[in-house]
């Protein structure tokens, strides 16, 4: 499965989660494509769910910033296997969707 595709249903069940319990869970353990746990950032009002690509090497140091922020349409080619692909609770930061 594309690693986007997982991280966004990901994010969707995260956001159902938060509907149903008033609240993020604390923590996630979900891998990605690549079998690498996802990386999860969260407080009360947002979440941040990241993965960072095949070679596992984050494109950023900060990306817990990111909670709460709007998407700015970061995409780039999705033959691209290295990209950092990243959701907040408002959907896609950074990544590419087909």
């Amino acid at each position: 499965m594309n690693n986007s595709i997982l991280l966004l249903n990901y994010s969707q069940r995260l956001s159902e989660e938060r509907e149903l319990t008033g609240k993020y869970p604390a923590s996630v353990d979900k891998n990605d494509r690549w079998g690498r746990r996802v990386v999860y950032w969260t407080r009360d009002d947002g979440f941040v769910l990241a993965s960072f690509g095949e070679d596992g090497v984050p494109e950023s140091s900060d990306y817990g910033r990111l909670i709460g922020t709007m998407p700015q349409e970061k995409r780039r080619s999705c033959g691209d296997v290295d990209i950092d692909t990243v959701f907040n609770e408002h959907g896609m930061v950074s990544g590419c969707l087909h």
